[in-house]
């Protein structure tokens, strides 16, 4: 049996055959720090450690940012992955690379959606300092970053 192709036929199982590569391809896992909010959020440098692509804003003090207690302040976040490993880190160190704290074990978390990790805390010594935040997404594809900072005000009882 001999199969005939006119340009449209072929043009046409062109363009289905892209649709179907591009669309079984490998997904882009994403996350939105919700609140606090991140210092910023840009897709194609998510991946970029320790920041997501961002500079931390630690040399530049005066940048507007949401101050957090130090006692304990509530980490909401949208997962567009279907699994993921969360990791919750802070720094009071000014440069790279980071000496970074961990804030509690790691989170394994199935499903997309919204979540909230309702107590972080810092150490207690780091109230009115200036910090960075870090939340990091591992899933099966790639690693994410996301921070934000100064956060550490007072001492929250």
């Amino acid at each position: 049996m001999l199969i005939t192709f006119n340009n449209n036929h072929f043009t046409m199982y062109l363009s289905l055959l892209f649709v179907l590569t591009w669309s079984c391809g490998p997904s882009v896992a994403q996350f939105m720090l919700n609140y606090p909010p991140a210092i910023g959020t840009d897709a194609s440098t998510e991946m970029q450690a320790p920041c997501g692509g961002f500079d931390s804003g630690m040399n530049n003090l005066t940048t507007p940012s949401i101050n957090l207690t130090v006692g304990a302040f509530p980490i909401q976040l949208a997962s567009m992955s279907n699994t993921s490993q969360w990791s919750f880190r802070a720094t009071i160190d000014e440069t790279i690379p980071y000496e970074w704290t961990s804030l509690m074990n790691v989170v394994n978390e199935t499903g997309q959606g919204s979540f909230c990790v309702p107590e972080a805390r810092v150490p207690a010594d780091w109230a009115g300092k200036a910090g960075l935040v870090q939340v990091v997404q591992r899933t099966m594809n790639q690693t994410l970053y996301q921070v934000w900072f100064r956060f550490v005000q007072q001492i929250n009882d």
